[in-house]
């Protein structure tokens, strides 16, 4: 990332492919990386692990399949300091295995920044955003009494938008920097 004041955390949720040791790898190269490894509990005790182990201030998630470009934290915090907003909202591109996406420099993108109720309308109605955990940048103080429950399919139905309504201000882009795998069998 070309923002460098980063911790990363790799959550190994009971993988059984090389995912364990790809882990570990990646934490020797790099100090700013920790390792939490647990037997399967599903995406959202994933998610909630690794918020336990988490120190900055503000937190984003990346799915295991997806990736983010190299500019991604960077693109999503001058969002949050430019705008004095305490969530930021990237754009998303999908890929999968029959639709391989280029990776190119946006030509132009546009931001808008919302009260926390227009954000939440402009989300259900998919508006240029959706309820997705990932794609976002959040001020970490907003999950203090927010967890996403365990064992529910769309967990990010039930939390996105009370993290939205605890912002004083979402700023929303047009710029994609969060790539979606999107299996073609699911």
């Amino acid at each position: 990332q070309s923002y460098t004041n980063i911790e990363v955390i790799l959550v190994d949720d009971g993988s059984t492919d090389g995912t364990p040791m790809m882990c570990d790898k990646y934490q020797r190269k790099d100090d700013r990386i920790i390792v939490i490894h647990q037997s399967n509990q599903g995406l959202s005790e994933a998610r909630n692990s690794g918020m336990k182990y988490a120190h900055g201030l503000y937190w984003t998630f990346v799915d295991s399949d997806d990736f983010v470009r190299g500019d991604y934290i960077e693109h999503l915090y001058k969002l949050i300091k430019g705008s004095e907003a305490d969530i930021a909202v990237s754009s998303y591109a999908f890929f999968s295995d029959t639709n391989v996406v280029k990776v190119s420099e946006p030509q132009s993108f546009k931001t808008w920044v919302y009260s926390p109720y227009k954000a939440v309308e402009k989300m259900f109605y998919q508006e240029l955003f959706d309820t997705t955990a990932w794609g976002k940048l959040y001020k970490a103080s907003f999950f203090c009494d927010i967890k996403y429950p365990k064992n529910l399919l769309f967990e990010d139905l039930p939390t996105t938008y009370k993290l939205l309504l605890k912002a004083n201000k979402i700023a929303v882009s047009t710029y994609p920097s969060y790539y979606y795998y999107l299996r073609d069998n699911s």
